[in-house]
């Protein structure tokens, strides 16, 4: 089933005589409050229907006790409990209005409300605390990166408790509670989840102008929110990766290099570092490999612990004239040079790091599933150990099937021993078509994909703080994919990305609609909602009644877009997409024009449709100014809205042209 084409709704339940007993038992402790010395407030009644959690947890059930966090509350930690954890936490408390008091502060109070985190093992209050709270989290806790959130009581306390696998699982609950509470300010469900694939992230591997350190900041940030726990540093534009591999990084470039690993760390990130050495590398030669060894080395120092091999977008013939002696003609040759090279770095360095994660390596010819002379050489040569990176039965691939991967995986390795592969998912990647955006959600992956790979690294935009919407919807994907919706979760995004105020949530979501068409794939819809509104406006006009008519509306809203989308608290959205949102705008007011000149015609006044037509002409003019740059090209034209468009104002000029006899 394609993804986010059919919405798997999640149901909250509740159980009547549970909430009778859990409102009795409310009764009598807060009888217990009165004689509290500093008695908190009533904690506000919190809805589990209302509670949003993306990606889509395994498993989530109203409470039998929702706990406020408004009130004075206590953290009971273990010693090795994360710190960006425990951050998220006290965030939470404050902005709930709740006070944090010292634990020994208040041992006896029960009017306190009491946050355990950390893991069962770290954490011995953990265990009683779900057991009083009659929370059977055995599943979640003994799968690596699970996580449970749980409200109720213990004793006589409300209580939370953020209990993980590992210190991964914790940072999840924490940041769960951070989405159930952010509006609701406490807990009233009881969430136990874990993720279907171990490796969920995103690959930096795009031709065009590279991101800005600050950019690839806000993007770890923004993974860590999202559960996603692998991010692969594959900049092109990096020359110490490529051209330069052979150079250590110094000076600034170590400096933001270091930066980006620790935040990495900071946000439970996995950093892969991904040397590409194919451009003029010597397989056969000792100095090259002491070269890869020793930059390997170095960027471990710096607390790497995942490194690729990169090899893509290379000849397919060797280079080296001791290559092209030590081995045999053609792709076969370049295959066994290149699994030499890799075992190599995969005995000297990975096998002699102990916390070094396996080797992973990006094959010359990168997709497709036949076995062929190339494939069949590195499957037989290549370490038994080592991943390998696939984009798909394509180097885009609109559509990616579990039997597609297990066809990859034999073509890979050999018939005894399918290689573990997972994917270089070339979505929603926009380098070959720069004058788009592709803000829609991920569409054509199997839900059972999960099954048969560990994981997925989507390949973002140049658009950094653009990718965000699809990478949202990925993420939810990449979790729980049996489960995921990937329309929620990309509105999600969308209403992220706009803050609050609803204007701009209409704004934000009426430009994704006019940019969520993916080239690759003829099935993704075309500017859906405004399709849907000039359908029924054509239906109308020709009933004879299209006054106030959707389509208007819609027009004026995007007449208005650069004014309300420059009031996004993520302004790195409005800042990539800028050029397209001037575009929409122009074709915007053109629609507002058409409009206006359907109307006049209608009533025969050739005045008012010349005048509309000027004042269309030059909408259109401004929306098809060529404005957005490009790498190795001329300023390119923001293409927005599929062509609807265009199709729409040539019919209605043609109609004007009909009513008023031209």
């Amino acid at each position: 089933m394609a993804l986010g084409r059919k919405p798997l709704k999640r149901r909250v339940s509740t159980d009547g005589p549970k909430l009778m007993t859990s409102l009795l038992v409310s009764v009598l402790v807060l009888l217990g409050f009165a004689a509290d010395r500093h008695p908190d407030p009533r904690p506000p009644q919190l809805s589990a229907e209302s509670v949003r959690v993306f990606p889509t947890p395994q498993s989530i059930e109203a409470a039998r006790t929702s706990v406020s966090l408004s009130g004075r509350v206590v953290i009971d930690q273990g010693p090795g409990t994360d710190n960006a954890a425990l951050e998220i936490v006290t965030q939470m408390i404050a902005k709930a209005g709740g006070t944090l008091e010292a634990p020994d502060a208040a041992a006896y109070k029960t009017s306190h409300t009491r946050v355990y985190i950390g893991t069962p093992e770290d954490n011995v209050s953990i265990g009683p605390a779900l057991a009083a709270m009659d929370v059977d989290s055995a599943e979640a806790l003994d799968k690596p990166e699970g996580y449970v959130v749980a409200a109720g009581w213990d004793g006589r306390q409300p209580a939370i408790v953020l209990a993980g696998h590992d210190q991964d699982g914790v940072f999840y609950a924490a940041q769960t509670l951070r989405e159930v509470a952010e509006d609701l300010g406490g807990v009233p469900v009881v969430i136990k989840d874990w993720p279907l694939m171990s490796i969920r992230g995103v690959v930096e591997g795009f031709y065009g102008l590279p991101w800005t350190h600050q950019a690839r900041l806000d993007q770890l940030e923004f993974y860590g929110r999202h559960k996603l726990n692998t991010y692969m540093y594959s900049p092109k534009n990096d020359p110490l990766l490529r051209g330069d591999w052979r150079q250590q990084y110094t000076g600034r470039q170590l400096e933001e290099l270091s930066e980006l690993i620790q935040s990495a760390a900071r946000n439970h990130v996995r950093f892969v570092f991904a040397l590409s050495p194919g451009t003029d590398i010597c397989y056969s030669d000792q100095a090259d490999l002491e070269s890869a060894l020793g930059k390997l080395q170095a960027v471990h120092g710096l607390g790497v612990k995942t490194f690729a091999i990169a090899l893509d977008d290379i000849d397919l013939d060797l280079q080296c004239m001791d290559d092209r002696a030590a081995n045999m003609d053609g792709e076969r040759g370049l295959a066994a040079a290149q699994a030499a090279f890799l075992n190599s770095i995969n005995s000297q360095f990975v096998q002699e790091n102990p916390d070094v994660n396996p080797l992973e390596m990006v094959p010359t010819k990168f997709n497709g599933v036949a076995t062929d002379p190339y494939r069949e050489e590195l499957g037989g040569d290549l370490d038994a150990g080592v991943l390998v990176q696939w984009t798909g039965p394509d180097i885009v691939s609109p559509a990616i099937t579990s039997e597609s991967v297990k066809a990859a995986s034999m073509a890979y390795g050999t018939p005894d021993q399918p290689r573990a592969i997972f994917l270089w998912d070339n979505y929603p990647v926009n380098d070959f078509a720069p004058d788009r955006l592709f803000l829609g959600p991920v569409v054509g992956r199997n839900r059972d994909l999960y099954t048969v790979v560990p994981g997925i690294t989507a390949n973002p935009m140049v658009q950094s703080y653009a990718s965000m919407p699809a990478l949202a919807s990925f993420a939810d994907y990449m979790w729980n994919g049996p489960r995921s919706d990937g329309e929620d979760s990309w509105n999600a995004a969308l209403e992220g990305i706009a803050g609050a105020d609803k204007d701009v949530q209409d704004a934000v979501k009426t430009f994704a609609d006019l940019n969520r068409h993916w080239t690759i794939d003829e099935l993704t819809a075309k500017s859906p909602l405004l399709a849907a509104d000039m359908e029924e406006f054509w239906r109308s006009y020709e009933g004879g009644t299209f006054d106030d008519s959707a389509l208007e509306r819609r027009a004026a809203t995007i007449s208005r877009l650069p004014d309300v989308l420059s009031r996004v608290p993520v302004q790195g959205f409005y800042n990539d997409a800028i050029h397209w949102i001037d575009s929409a705008a122009g074709y915007g007011e053109a629609l507002r024009s058409a409009i206006t000149m359907l109307a006049a015609a209608e009533q025969g006044d050739a005045v008012a449709v010349a005048d509309a037509r000027s004042m269309l002409d030059t909408a259109v003019e401004r929306a098809s100014q060529a404005t957005q740059p490009a790498i190795d090209s001329p300023l390119l034209k923001p293409r927005v809205g599929d062509g609807l468009f265009e199709a729409f104002l040539e019919r209605a000029i043609a109609e004007s042209d009909r009513r008023v006899g031209r």
